[in-house]
C-alpha cells in the first residue's frame, strides 16, 4: 500500500485542515487590526470553505476534502501575492503542498504527479506578478506578516512531517495488531473457543521433550455424541461440546494444553506434570463433566466422558497419541465414563 491507508488518509487531513483554519483565523484577526477590509473577507471566505471541507471529509469523501485544502492553498498563494506582493514570504506557502500529495494514500499517481508539477510553476507566476504587477495593498515593510508566514511554512512542514509519522506508526501497529488478531484466531476453534490442532502442533514444536521433566496428553471423547445429536439436535450438541470444553479450560493451568481434536473428541496436555498428579486433574474433569446437566427441549441431558492418557517423555507425540486412543479405546470397551491411564 502506498502512503496512507484511507482511514489515516481521512484523519491527516483533517488535521491539516484544522490548521489552515487557524492560520486563516489568526490573518483574519491581523487584518481586522490593521484595518484590511477585502482581506478579512478572503479570511473568512477561505474558512468557510474549508468548514465545507471538513464536512466532506467526515462524509469520507477525502479525496473531495483533499481537492479543496490543496485548491485553497494555491490559490490562497496567488491571490494573496496579487494583494501583497512577494516580500511577505506568502508565495511560499505553496511549499506545503508538497507533502501532502506526496505521502495521502487518495490520490491517483497521475494526480501527484499534476499536483506536484503546478509548484514551481505557481512560484514562479507569482514573482512574475509582482515584476510586473504592483500589489493593491504594499505590506513590503510589515515585519508581522514577513515573519509570519515563513513560520508558517516552515512549521507548517514540520506539523506535517510528525502528524504523517504518528499516524503512519498507528496505521503500522494497528495493521500488526490486526495480523496477531488474524493468527491468534486462526488456531482457535470457533464453537469451543479451546486452541485447535493447528495450535497444538506449534505447541508440541515449543514443548522441551528432551527434559527430564514429564509431559502428560490425554485424549477425551464425550460418550453417545451422536446419540445425543439424533435425539435433541446439532444445537444442544454444540451446547454440550461448548459445555465440555469450559469445563477442561477451568480445570487445567495456562501452560497447559486444551485443544478441540476433532468433532466430539479434545486434547488435553499437562506440561511438567507427574503422572500421579495428572491422574488427579483428568480424573477431576471427568467428575466435573459427570455432574454437567445440559438442558434442552426433552429434559436436562447428563453427559461423561471417556479418555486415554499416557507420559510424553522420550516418545514422539504420534506414538504417544496413538497410546492415548488405544486407552481411549479400552475404556470405551469397558463401559465408559473413565479415565485410563
Amino acid at each position: 500500500m502506498y502512503g496512507l491507508d484511507k482511514h489515516y488518509a481521512q484523519r491527516y487531513t483533517q488535521i491539516l485542515l484544522l490548521i489552515s483554519m487557524l492560520v486563516h483565523a489568526l490573518l483574519g484577526v491581523y487584518f481586522v487590526y490593521i484595518g484590511i477590509l477585502p482581506l478579512v473577507i478572503l479570511c473568512i471566505f477561505d474558512a468557510l470553505v474549508y468548514m465545507v471541507a471538513m464536512f466532506l471529509n467526515k462524509a469520507q469523501k477525502v479525496r473531495a476534502a483533499s481537492f479543496i485544502l490543496l485548491a485553497k492553498a494555491i490559490s490562497f498563494s496567488i491571490l494573496a501575492t496579487f494583494l501583497l506582493g512577494t516580500d511577505v514570504n506568502v508565495q511560499w506557502l505553496i511549499l506545503l503542498v508538497v507533502l501532502p500529495v506526496t505521502t495521502h494514500l487518495d490520490f491517483t499517481k497521475l494526480q501527484r504527479i499534476i499536483i506536484v508539477a503546478t509548484i514551481p510553476l505557481t512560484i514562479n507566476l507569482q514573482f512574475v506578478l509582482q515584476a510586473t504587477h504592483t500589489p493593491i495593498f504594499d505590506m513590503s515593510d510589515d515585519v508581522f506578516l514577513r515573519i509570519f508566514f515563513a513560520n508558517i511554512v516552515v512549521w507548517g512542514v514540520l506539523a506535517e512531517v510528525v502528524a504523517y509519522g504518528i499516524l503512519t506508526k498507528i496505521t503500522v501497529d494497528t495493521h500488526a495488531k490486526d495480523a496477531d488478531n488474524y493468527r491468534n484466531m486462526s488456531f482457535i476453534d470457533p464453537l469451543t473457543k479451546l486452541n485447535n490442532r493447528r495450535y497444538a502442533d506449534r505447541f508440541f514444536e515449543k514443548l522441551n521433550k528432551s527434559s527430564d521433566a514429564a509431559h502428560v496428553l490425554c485424549l477425551i471423547d464425550i460418550d453417545d455424541f451422536k446419540s445425543i445429536n439424533d435425539t435433541h439436535g446439532h444445537d444442544v450438541g454444540d451446547i454440550v461440546l461448548t459445555a465440555v470444553a469450559g469445563v477442561i479450560r477451568q480445570s487445567i493451568r495456562q501452560t497447559d494444553l486444551a485443544c478441540r481434536w476433532g468433532g466430539e473428541e479434545f486434547l488435553i496436555g499437562l506440561t511438567d506434570c507427574a503422572i500421579t498428579e495428572a491422574r488427579e486433574i483428568l480424573e477431576k474433569i471427568r467428575r466435573n463433566i459427570e455432574e454437567l446437566a445440559v438442558p434442552s427441549e426433552k429434559g436436562e441431558i447428563s453427559v461423561t466422558v471417556t479418555g486415554g492418557a499416557d507420559v510424553l517423555r522420550q516418545a514422539s507425540v504420534k506414538e504417544t497419541l496413538t497410546r492415548c486412543d488405544e486407552k481411549l479405546y479400552e475404556g470405551k470397551q469397558n463401559g465408559k465414563n473413565v479415565i485410563v491411564i
